[in-house]
């Protein structure tokens, strides 16, 4: 219901498939611990609308939502990630691009949940701490940080399916060393200029 309702709240955004991941985390998160005591329930709940309503407007650039049906913002979102792979670690872009493997493939699990996706929660409250804070294109660093994170055993990998598995099971038992990770690639000026790739 929730869900619905912030849906009618922003009349012209259609949720993409797999958002509703996220949007099932702020509700367990937002509503835990009621003890079916009905008044509790309903101010989680709306607790709950606010905080998704919030994320649907910081994650959004030029009236383009990363969670719309549309997928513009999400593939913007994908191709910047892609260029900057290719820009800092052409050697894992490369072998990535002779498997086959394309980021639709593992990416967008990742940027249309918010890390959600195949992630402990330990791992996806840390994120959420820092891209609540920072710009939205803080999602661009974090799935850098990410991919290069399991290079290595990617780059071992002789096939599409090997490699496949390797991205989607990237995780960090440390999120501090990944978040500083994310922090450490030079890619503010691409990421300040994201939204000149959207189309007009």
């Amino acid at each position: 219901m929730v869900v619905v309702c912030v849906e009618r709240w922003r009349c012209a955004l259609r949720w993409c498939q797999g958002t509703l991941v996220y949007h099932y985390q702020v509700m367990e998160l937002e509503c835990a611990h009621t003890n079916g005591r009905d008044q509790k329930n309903k101010t989680k709940k709306q607790s709950a609308f606010w905080v998704l309503c919030w994320l649907t407007e910081k994650f959004s650039e030029r009236g383009h939502s990363l969670f719309a049906r549309d997928l513009k913002l999400l593939h913007v979102v994908l191709d910047t990630c892609v260029d900057l792979l290719a820009l800092h670690c052409p050697a894992l872009a490369s072998h990535l691009v002779e498997l086959g493997v394309e980021p639709t493939m593992y990416l967008s699990h990742w940027i249309s949940t918010l890390f959600v996706y195949n992630s402990p929660r330990e791992l996806v409250f840390r994120l959420w701490d820092v891209l609540f804070l920072e710009s939205w294109t803080y999602i661009v660093r974090i799935a850098l940080a990410l991919i290069t994170s399991v290079q290595g055993r990617v780059l071992q990998c002789s096939s599409l399916e090997e490699a496949l598995v390797c991205l989607k099971a990237a995780t960090a038992s440390d999120p501090a060393a990944l978040v500083r990770a994310a922090a450490a690639f030079p890619v503010a000026s691409a990421l300040d200029s994201i939204s000149d790739r959207l189309p007009q």
